[in-house]
């Protein structure tokens, strides 16, 4: 069964969880405080992970590589992004 989820969706919680792990980056090193480099690189595997899961072509269900690709690779049909 494939997950269904918006693929405009997908790419805004991608973009917000990237955001959110500069940020972790940020204060670590301005606070050097290590637990917000441990936050940061726990968000970027889990956004990786939903990414993995959530960023397929609606057609064929394959991985997206790119969140910017305006066919897909795998079977042509175009990828609606809006």
């Amino acid at each position: 069964m494939k997950p269904k989820m918006e693929l405009k969706i997908v790419k805004r919680i991608v973009l917000i969880g990237f955001t959110v792990v500069c940020l972790c980056i940020i204060l670590s090193a301005a606070t050097k405080l290590d637990l917000f480099a441990y936050i940061g690189i726990g968000l970027a595997a889990a956004t990786m992970i939903f990414w993995g899961i959530f960023g397929r072509c609606p057609a064929c269900g394959k991985f997206l590589r790119r969140s910017s690709s305006k066919f897909c690779r795998h079977c042509g049909q175009p990828i609606s992004w809006k």
